[in-house]
């Protein structure tokens, strides 16, 4: 089973790569803020904020699609830095 922390991490990578993987490093700092804010906000830890369909790819229930090139993996580990660096 994925801890509460890495589960969060996951789901924050997945909401930056999905919602803002072409755009520049402010853009994609945005997502994970706005992810951030409505979870402090709204008193829920980040999995419920992001699979209670907040976001349009809401109910992907945890299934990112793997980085099939190598630009996909950048974004995925650059998305995944600052997932943990907000977290």
């Amino acid at each position: 089973m994925i801890a509460s922390t890495s589960l969060s991490i996951w789901l924050l990578t997945a909401a930056i790569c999905r919602e803002a993987s072409n755009q520049p490093l402010e853009g994609q700092i945005a997502v994970a803020q706005v992810v951030e804010t409505r979870s402090r906000l709204w008193h829920k830890p980040i999995p419920k904020i992001i699979n209670k369909a907040n976001f349009p790819w809401g109910g992907m229930k945890h299934k990112m699609p793997k980085a099939k090139n190598k630009i996909d993996q950048t974004i995925q580990l650059k998305a995944s830095m600052l997932a943990r660096a907000v977290l």
